[in-house]
Order: C-alpha cells, then sequence, then structure tokens
C-alpha cells in the first residue's frame, strides 16, 4: 500500500484526451453500424496480440455474422502516414487471406470464445472472411490499390452505414454484406447446400408496344414479400459507397421509415400504391409452362411469370424505398412487422434493362426516371437534381459548372477541400447556390461574361456544338484554374485565420456570400477582355483585407462582385 501511495498517476494532457475521445468516437461509428445491422462482437478476441506465420499484430474488433466474420483495423493515422500504417499491415494480411482456412483455424485455438461464437453447423470451409480497414483519414486511391484485398470502411462510408443501420436495423446488413463483397449463396443457411439462384414470382408482361420506353425496354408487374425484396433491391443514394457517379437519391430518412412503420404496425395492411424498380437484364420472362415469352410478339397484357436472380444489389428501387424500408427486421413493432414483412406482398412495377446496356446507360436511365417521378415534388431539392444532371446530361451549363466546383474542390487549390462532400461535414460551402448563381455563368459559353470568351483554344468553336468529353475536360480545368489563380490572390492577402467557414471566427472568409462576390468579381474581368496573373492579382488585391464583407447580405453577390471589381480593378476600363 505504501508503494502505491508514493506512485504518481501521469496526467493525460489535453491533446491525448481529445485524441482518446476521437478514436472512440470513431471505433463507435463503425462497430455500431455493425451490431445495429446483426453482427456480433467478440470481445476477448479484439484488441489481443497474436502472432501468426512469424508476424505478430491484432484486430481491433471481432465481427460475426452467422458464418461470416469481420476483422475490423480501425486507424486515425494521419493522412500522410496512413499508406506506410497500411503497407506495413499487408505482409500479414495476405498471409491470413492467402490461407483463410489455415488463419480461421489457428483463430479459434488462439482465442477459445472466438470459437464457441462460430455458429457450429458450419464447417471450416463453408466460413468466410473480411478484412476491413477503417481509417478516419482518407486512405488515397494509389494505396488502396497496392493493397486491393481489403474492404475500405472508409470515414464517409462509416457514416453512410450508421445512419442507415439505424434506420433499417439488421435489414441493412444485406447492404453491408454486398459491400464486403460476399454473395446471398455464401451466407448462413444459403451456404449448406446447393440452392436454386433465381426466384419466381407471378405478375404480368406489358407488350412492348405499350411500354414506350425504347427498344427492348420490358415492363412488367408483380408481387412480391417484403423480406424478398429487402435482401435483393438497392438504392442509389446521395452519399453512398458505390462509385460511378451514382449519387442521385436522397438518404433514407429514420423518422419516415418510423412513421411508415407505425403505420403497418396500427393499419395492417399494403400500400394500394406501387413501387418502381428496375430489374437485370438476365430477368427471365416465362409462361405458365415455364417457356421464355417475347414481349415483342405481345399484342396485349399478359400473365406470366417473372424469374429474378438471387443476388444482392439486384433491383434498383426508383420509388418506394421507404414503404420498402419500413418492413426492417428488428427495431419497434418488429413482433408485429416480422409477421407482416413475409405475409404481406407489395405490387412492383418493374422495368427490365435490354441486354448489354452499359452500366452508365443504366444510371442515366435511372436518374432520369427518377427525376421524371420527383421533379414535381417539394423533396427533389436543388442538390440532388444537380447530381442527376451531372449523370444524365453532364454537358448542359449547370453540370459544366458542377464539375468545375468539384475541380476546384478536389485539386488541391485554394478551395481545395472547403465545399461539402458528404452530409456529415461541418464547416463546408454548400456548393447548389455557388454551382447556380455564381459559376454557371461564369462558365456557360453561350454567355457573353463567360471565361469562354477568353479562352484561347484551336478548336474552342467546337464547344458550341459537339458533346467531346476532352474538349470539354480541357475547359473545366481552364475555367478552374482562372478561378483557383484569384482566389489563390484572395487567400495570400488575408490573415491564414480568417480562410474558413467557421462563422465564430471574426471575419471568416469562407461563406456562400463572399465566394459568390468574388466569381461575380471574376465575371466583369472577364468581360474586360482579359484575366490576370497570379501575382497581378495579389498585387491588386493587396489590401481585400480591408473590404468589408460583412456589409452584404446573402443575395447580394452580384453587388459584392461589382464592389470588388470597382475598387481593385476599375483601371481596366480606361
Amino acid at each position: 500500500m505504501a508503494a502505491s501511495k508514493g506512485r504518481k498517476i501521469q496526467k493525460k494532457s489535453a491533446d491525448e484526451r481529445k485524441q482518446e475521445r476521437i478514436q472512440k468516437a470513431h471505433r463507435n461509428l463503425v462497430a455500431g453500424a455493425l451490431r445495429n445491422a446483426g453482427f456480433l462482437t467478440v470481445p476477448s478476441a479484439s484488441d489481443r496480440n497474436f502472432t501468426y506465420q512469424g508476424s505478430t499484430t491484432d484486430f481491433d474488433d471481432v465481427f460475426i455474422h452467422e458464418n461470416v466474420i469481420v476483422f475490423c483495423e480501425y486507424t486515425t493515422t494521419r493522412s500522410d502516414e496512413v499508406s506506410t500504417h497500411l503497407k506495413k499491415k499487408k505482409i500479414i494480411y495476405d498471409k491470413i487471406l492467402d490461407d483463410k482456412n489455415g488463419f480461421i483455424s489457428f483463430f479459434k485455438d488462439k482465442f477459445p470464445a472466438f470459437a464457441v461464437a462460430l455458429a457450429g453447423k458450419y464447417s471450416i470451409h463453408q466460413l468466410r472472411i473480411a478484412i476491413a480497414y477503417c481509417s478516419l483519414q482518407t486512405v488515397r486511391s494509389e494505396t488502396k490499390l497496392e493493397v486491393p484485398r481489403l474492404c475500405y470502411f472508409d470515414y464517409n462510408v462509416a457514416h453512410y452505414f450508421s445512419i442507415v443501420s439505424k434506420s433499417l436495423r439488421r435489414s441493412s446488413r444485406f447492404e453491408i454484406l454486398d459491400f464486403l463483397g460476399i454473395s446471398p449463396h455464401e451466407v448462413a443457411d444459403n451456404v449448406l447446400t446447393a440452392k436454386e439462384s433465381t426466384s419466381t414470382f407471378p405478375g404480368s408482361i406489358l407488350p412492348e408496344s405499350h411500354s414506350n420506353f425504347g427498344k427492348d425496354f420490358k415492363v412488367v408487374s408483380f408481387y412480391v414479400d417484403p423480406q424478398t425484396l429487402l435482401e435483393r433491391c438497392y438504392v442509389l443514394r446521395k452519399y453512398g459507397w458505390r462509385n460511378g457517379g451514382a449519387v442521385y437519391q436522397r438518404m433514407i430518412s429514420t423518422g419516415k421509415v418510423a412513421a411508415v412503420r407505425k403505420y403497418l404496425r396500427d393499419q395492417r395492411r399494403v400500400f394500394i400504391n406501387n413501387i418502381i424498380v428496375t430489374l437485370p437484364d438476365d430477368t427471365k420472362l416465362l409462361d405458365e409452362d415455364g417457356d421464355t415469352i417475347n414481349p415483342k410478339l405481345l399484342q396485349e397484357t399478359q400473365p406470366g411469370r417473372i424469374q429474378i436472380p438471387d443476388r444482392y444489389n439486384t433491383i434498383g428501387i426508383i420509388d418506394g424505398q421507404h414503404r420498402v424500408f419500413s418492413y426492417h427486421e428488428g427495431g419497434t413493432f418488429d413482433d408485429d412487422i416480422s409477421i407482416l414483412r413475409t405475409q404481406q406482398n407489395l405490387l412492383i412495377t418493374g422495368i427490365v434493362f435490354p441486354k448489354g446496356m452499359t452500366s452508365t446507360d443504366r444510371l442515366k436511365f435511372e436518374a432520369n426516371l427518377f427525376l421524371e417521378i420527383n421533379s414535381n415534388q417539394t423533396n427533389a431539392r436543388s442538390d440532388l437534381k444537380q447530381e442527376i444532371s451531372l449523370v444524365i446530361n453532364p454537358f448542359a451549363p449547370e453540370s459544366v459548372a458542377k464539375r468545375v466546383v468539384n475541380f476546384i474542390n478536389d485539386g488541391g487549390g485554394p478551395l481545395s477541400d472547403e465545399f461539402e462532400r458528404y452530409f456529415f461535414e461541418k464547416l463546408k460551402l454548400k456548393t447548389t447556390s455557388v454551382v447556380s448563381f455564381a459559376v454557371k455563368p461564369l462558365t456557360n459559353p453561350s454567355t457573353k461574361q463567360s471565361l469562354y470568351q477568353i479562352w484561347d483554344h484551336a478548336e474552342k468553336d467546337r464547344l458550341l456544338t459537339d458533346e467531346d468529353p476532352a474538349l470539354w475536360d480541357n475547359y473545366v480545368k481552364f475555367c478552374g484554374g482562372e478561378i483557383n489563380k484569384v482566389f489563390s490572390a484572395v487567400k495570400h492577402n488575408l490573415p491564414k485565420e480568417r480562410w474558413t467557414a467557421d462563422k465564430k471566427v471574426a471575419g471568416a472568409f469562407l461563406s456562400t456570400t463572399n465566394v459568390n462576390g468574388v466569381m461575380a468579381c471574376l465575371r466583369k474581368i472577364a468581360i474586360s477582355g482579359s484575366t490576370l496573373s497570379f501575382e497581378d492579382y495579389k498585387k491588386r488585391l493587396s489590401n481585400v483585407r480591408d473590404f468589408k464583407f460583412g456589409e452584404f447580405r446573402s443575395s447580394q453577390y452580384n453587388r459584392m462582385g461589382e464592389k470588388l471589381y470597382s475598387t481593385f480593378f476599375s483601371d481596366r476600363d480606361l
């Protein structure tokens, strides 16, 4: 006791306590999403060192769902150190992934609680594993290519699954399993038997001549129970994890799901309006004898059977995601909803994609259909419409403006990382009004005030008539470069602490009003016949710190631009 009294406990510094809070919050974000989805953790096998084939490491968390094992590595390492950290881990990760069965046997022997947690009905070759690398900081694309066998649970992905899993509870596991690269036939009871790889539903098939969707599109109607739909459907949500610009639908609303779920519990009846979906091109249309139906030969709507592959990410919900996901597993009223989940049937209108349709064309079709359904509704917000336009009409003026904003946000210039990319980001610029009211008039080739008028490019005239991606990319880079020059000069001449979107900082510059005002000034500079070099901007804007930005309200972009121009550039008109 005397010794312990004399021992002083080392107090942690404020920075150390802050770092611990960050690490804990990051860990809870990922772990919470997996727990909500029904994965169970094995605490006694987490944060425990082990040596496997001569390499020593640990896993920060170990999760199990049926026969699926997820080993999690959390890191809050700085962006510039992530690559080094990951490459060190690659050695043992490769050893594990090269001999999964051998590692599982080793891990079961090393940690008995892990062996107990695995369902005894699965043999070792029926177990599936994934290593999730969960970094708080961005992992560069080139680093991911160098270590390609992991599942990168990036910070934005963790936030996305956190929200989805809070809304959908255990039903979110289907999307998480898809993200982990594990197919339905590899999970739970499906791995035990050679299950049929398709599901068939009775329905109706519309003649192609009656649908007007275009050549080789097929339109069908059928009923399906919510459980089957939950296992196979996907929604291309804004801020989701899928690549390829698939960002056009709004994030699911937990409150809306809860309200619909209460309605189901109270009324115990299905909704009479249909769910609009897209179906993969290997969907089969069969008659009662199991023979394939050719919709081109149909003269009128005919009964049939719709055969859909049993895969995750198969049925794309265009309209009705909240009605579908209100049947989710777990959460409030689940004793009642669990009965309805398999008992009730939802009416589906499905559009079957033509054979060989590219993923880009499918995305454009889905985005355009979503816009047609939602364009007259208040919940189709401007930011979603801009994202949809970027998909379906990438050469439209607003789409070009959106591409320019993406360029200056991603390109390492003065406004790099200053625009909001994800819904959870704080103290970031909103892109919608910047795109519509500042960048669009500055970059639209059809207007006399745009940067197009001073663009020195031999083939610039083709921009007005051709949809040449390479030429448009050059124009986007030119516009982004001109914008970067003037903002670099503004940033250079402002005190460092003012280059922030934090309104608590006196004189904070990064607001929509100020950014749009400088863009408006750049339009007037372009109208005068030529832009300036960075050095010239820097000299002219040397006193910009004294400019009264705070005198202009949120809608007075153009008035600010005129004042900036008259204060710093008016002699160009002489």
